[in-house]
């Protein structure tokens, strides 16, 4: 008969935050974004583990596409120590008009989470003003609208 009282083993564990409200759901709105224009938000990464937390290449299994992209990135290839974090910051800018999704992974060592994923989403919005007017001019860009011209009161004598 075998009988004792064992320790569990030391394990890292990968805790992914973002700087969007909701901190810890995995999930980074950008909201709207002017066309070609530019939003970023930091991920960070923390080991609240007792031991190392072995990280692999941020979104290898699952890259971001146009218009999302990575940056900044200190977390890819890292050991982080008990307690420790990195960060990377996501890039939204979009070229056109409309919705975009898309993930990327966060692989690591932890044997209970191998991968966490982040999905991020963001809306192109014009970058053009509606001027409300009448006749031919209404809801051009203010580009296109010349400036109006003011009479001038008539010189002196």
């Amino acid at each position: 008969t075998v009988s004792g009282t064992g320790t569990p083993m030391p394990v890292g564990n990968v805790v992914v935050t973002d700087s969007v409200a909701s901190f810890t759901d995995n999930a980074v709105p950008f909201g709207s974004v002017t066309q070609n224009l530019t939003a970023t938000q930091t991920i960070t990464v923390t080991n609240d583990g007792n031991a190392s937390l072995t990280l692999g290449q941020v979104a290898t299994l699952n890259p971001l596409v146009a218009p999302f992209s990575v940056i900044n990135d200190t977390c890819s290839n890292q050991v982080l120590a008990p307690l420790d974090d990195c960060t990377f910051d996501v890039r939204f800018q979009p070229s056109a008009v409309g919705a975009a999704s898309d993930a990327l992974d966060i692989p690591s060592d932890d044997p209970d989470l191998a991968s966490v994923v982040v999905s991020v989403t963001g809306a192109g919005v014009s970058s053009w003003i509606l001027v409300r007017a009448q006749g031919a001019m209404a809801d051009r860009p203010v580009s296109e609208n010349p400036a109006p011209r003011v009479p001038r009161a008539p010189a002196a004598p």
